[in-house]
């Protein structure tokens, strides 16, 4: 019973390790823009693995895209 259980675990860690990953490279444009810098590809990195939602972002306050 008790290995059923942690199997059960190590198969959602699994899943949840894919999903993470393809979370990421959603964060990541296909192609690079000139005008983004290492540095902030890194910060938002940083930004979108931190896990206190205290500190996110809410969408109404970031700026709207350009056409």
């Amino acid at each position: 019973m008790r290995m059923e259980k942690v199997g059960d675990v190590l198969k959602e860690l699994e899943r949840l390790k894919v999903e993470i990953q393809r979370l990421e490279a959603m964060l990541m444009p296909e192609e690079r823009d000139e005008d983004i810098t290492e540095e902030e590809i890194a910060e938002l990195l940083e930004l979108a693995r931190d896990e206190d939602p205290e500190n996110w972002i809410d969408a109404e306050e970031l700026p709207e895209p350009e056409d």
